[in-house]
């Protein structure tokens, strides 16, 4: 899925000929994808430019269950 996000990125860089993404800006998202196992990733845009990039990461932990001895 990954793979795929990318390639459309670059896709959408060569199809739009008068505004192209940045390739440090296609590194720097592949780089933050990559790093995250779960979470969200936001790209803010601001005429046609990406102007912002956050990553909000989350850490999830089994549910231990207590039992009566541990209340």
């Amino acid at each position: 899925m990954l793979t795929q996000l990318l390639n459309n990125l670059r896709g959408m860089n060569e199809m739009a000929s008068t505004r192209r993404i940045d390739q440090h800006v296609i590194e720097k998202i592949k780089t933050i994808l990559e790093s995250l196992e779960y979470g969200t990733v936001q790209i803010s845009v601001h005429d046609s430019q990406v102007t912002q990039i956050d990553k909000i990461e989350k850490h999830r932990f089994p549910l231990v269950k207590k039992t009566t001895k541990d209340i």
